[in-house]
């Protein structure tokens, strides 16, 4: 997802955010962010 998730935007994103993140063709983004053992994902409509 880092470098492929959002296509052309992937690198810019993860560095300004710094979450690797998935777009969806439904308009839908994932999130996904870790902290020590515990990971999570987001998904916005």
């Amino acid at each position: 997802m880092t470098t492929a998730g959002l296509y052309d935007e992937s690198g810019e994103f993860s560095v300004h955010i710094g979450v690797p993140d998935k777009s969806g063709v439904g308009k839908g983004l994932m999130v996904a962010a870790w902290y020590e053992n515990f990971g999570f994902s987001i998904r916005f409509l």
